[in-house]
């Protein structure tokens, strides 16, 4: 399975947690390259609360008021989304908080880090997560995208007269 897949399943909203279930992903790549922004597009495309914490500024006190909020929102049939931004800067303590919670669905956590979760995070999470590198998009990926979408008549302009000039 390719990493747009594992994205599209993650997105799903027909996947319910059970033992066994990624219900956590880990975004690595340079700052900019889109991790905490796909965090958002994932918790907003499947009609989920969002909420982020910094994993610098945040411990757990801030981790249960989240789980409490999520067990109230998940009464009523909506996920709770977890971004951790700089998910590798979390003790063994503060990960070791929030895993029943990972473990029940109760949270769907994705944690964001510029460092290598192989070696960063603790292994409780990283043995629980789907992992996903980002990474920088040349200019060719770019003029890629931008053709695709140009030519997509479901998805994309398709349907538009539209011209991309090469100086663009």
């Amino acid at each position: 399975m390719d990493q747009a897949s594992k994205l599209r399943d993650l997105m799903s909203k027909t996947t319910k947690p059970h033992k066994g279930t990624h219900t956590v992903a880990v975004t690595s790549g340079k700052g900019g390259v889109g991790k905490s922004t796909l965090a958002r597009i994932i918790a907003h495309t499947t009609g989920s609360e969002f909420v982020s914490l910094n994993a610098v500024t945040s411990g757990v006190k801030e981790v249960r008021a989240v789980i409490e909020t999520a067990k109230q929102a998940r009464a009523y049939g909506k996920e709770t989304f977890l971004l951790l931004d700089e998910c590798h800067r979390w003790s063994k303590t503060q990960s070791d908080s929030i895993l029943p919670s990972v473990e029940d669905g109760t949270i769907k956590l994705i944690g964001s880090t510029t460092e290598n979760p192989m070696v960063a995070m603790t292994s409780a999470i990283v043995s629980r997560c789907r992992l996903f590198e980002f990474l920088t998009l040349t200019q060719q990926d770019i003029q890629t995208a931008l053709l695709r979408a140009q030519q997509d008549k479901i998805r994309g302009y398709g349907q538009m007269d539209l011209e991309i000039r090469q100086d663009a």
